[in-house]
């Protein structure tokens, strides 16, 4: 691993005038001179980082062209030099004692960044380097080809641990490291909303955050989706509302760019009562980061409580056996009670009822003839029962999606191939010919059921 500077070669003018640089906030240290743009700040670094061992330069034909430097009389100087060779003569000098390799890369502005401009670079780096970049020379184009430069050179592994710009109206090298990591705190927002991927928020920010409520929420962030991943959907409801808080409180928070970042998250994300995230939220943006899998466990185990808590249905106090047998299932299972209610209990309740076509299928049976599956029991509807049909259909084929994915399909072979039957009667694909594409209709397409007035 090794210490590098990446820069662009300013001409040199010629009526250039060495002068005396600070660095930032720190007026009192020692001086260094410069005269062609790059020297101080590299100066600068190199005096700041001595384990730099060399600086890359791409330099255009005009920098690489001898001009005749006039003296302040006017007449002119005896020996011409070129931009290139000035600056190897003095930072040669200023690095005497420890000294670096100077690297020119020919340049020409109408070569192309990724055909000609990287590769070139990339014979002088490996990964694991660390570079400097001084963004002070070169065209002003060519700061933002620096910038892209490394942030490609970021994805190779190799690290930029820092940025200097030299202010000629001030006479400061400013540390301009900020703005590098100002791309890094963009990606990071962006690879958690896209990806649901917390680590290069939690690099940027370090461990512990120094702000409390971005630590708050980096770590409700890391728990929430930890357990989306792992599917532990218990606790899922429990996260969500650390989560929700966490977002809500770090509107206030000490990064000002943040604080522009999250609303974004938030009103795409966080419709819910005071913006929090809802069951149906946090589902769709698991299928938008591609945690499909994901998407289709919280569906299946977290919709029936957020059927019973949005009120869709009232649940009342279930029959003794009844409840035992899902207290029995509960414990066996560690599902949520409401989900095994579902499946033990409210689905099976069309089990006695006829039903010509489906007879072995209790599901079927429910759904087709649910104001009569139901009557008499401790379950009320509270929406149309043709929307809670609709309902109950997406949620046992999602079931046997999921089911299918894990490798879990249920015993009974001949009551699921009926099952499913029913299902493709309704419009949903046939699961052995389903693709994520398919699954991904059926979730959003179920998701808007659930939240369309």
């Amino acid at each position: 691993m090794a210490e590098k500077i990446i820069l662009f070669l300013s001409d040199l003018k010629p009526n250039a005038r060495p002068a005396s640089y600070t660095f930032q906030g720190e007026p009192d240290t020692e001086t260094v001179s410069g005269t062609q743009t790059n020297e101080a700040p590299v100066k600068w670094l190199l005096r700041k980082h001595p384990g730099i061992s060399q600086v890359i330069c791409f330099c255009s034909t005009k920098s690489q062209n001898p001009v005749t430097l006039t003296l302040p009389n006017g007449t002119a100087r005896t020996a011409d030099q070129s931009a290139l060779e000035h600056f190897s003569e003095h930072i040669e000098a200023f690095s005497k004692d420890n000294p670096v390799q100077l690297v020119p890369l020919d340049y020409n502005p109408s070569k192309s960044l990724e055909q000609d401009l990287l590769p070139d670079l990339m014979k002088h780096i490996t990964s694991n380097d660390s570079i400097y970049l001084d963004l002070t020379g070169g065209m002003r184009n060519d700061n933002l080809n620096l910038f892209l430069l490394s942030r490609v050179l970021n994805y190779t592994g190799v690290v930029v641990k820092g940025a200097v710009y030299s202010n000629f109206e001030t006479k400061q090298v400013e540390d301009m490291t900020h703005l590098i990591h100002t791309f890094d705190l963009v990606e990071g927002v962006q690879d958690f909303t896209s990806f649901g991927n917390v680590k290069k928020l939690r690099a940027y920010y370090g461990e512990p955050a120094k702000d409390a409520d971005v630590e708050k929420l980096l770590k409700s962030m890391e728990t929430l989706i930890q357990n989306i991943t792992l599917c532990r959907s218990t606790t899922i409801d429990s996260n969500l509302k650390t989560f929700s808080k966490a977002l809500n409180k770090a509107k206030h928070c000490g990064d000002p760019l943040l604080e522009q970042l999250l609303p974004t998250f938030r009103q795409k994300y966080c419709k819910g009562t005071e913006n929090t995230m809802t069951t149906p939220e946090l589902i769709a943006w698991c299928l938008d980061s591609d945690m499909v899998q994901q998407a289709l466990t919280l569906y299946t185990e977290r919709i029936p409580a957020y059927l019973r808590e949005m009120k869709y249905l009232t649940i009342g106090t279930l029959e003794e056996k009844a409840q035992e047998k899902v207290d029995r299932a509960v414990k066996d299972s560690h599902q949520d009670e409401t989900t095994v209610i579902f499946d033990k209990d409210l689905l099976l309740r069309g089990f006695s009822l006829s039903l010509p076509t489906y007879s072995k299928v209790p599901y079927v049976k429910t759904i087709e003839r649910l104001d009569d599956a139901l009557k008499g029991t401790p379950y009320r509807l509270n929406v149309p029962t043709e929307r809670m049909q609709h309902i109950l259909r997406d949620y046992i084929y999602l079931k046997m999606v999921r089911n299918m994915i894990n490798h879990a399909n249920d015993h009974n072979a001949e009551g699921r191939r009926s099952q499913e039957s029913y299902l493709v009667e309704h419009g949903y694909p046939p699961i052995d010919k389903i693709s994520v594409a398919d699954i991904r209709k059926t979730l959003t397409t179920a998701l808007q059921r659930l939240t369309d007035a």
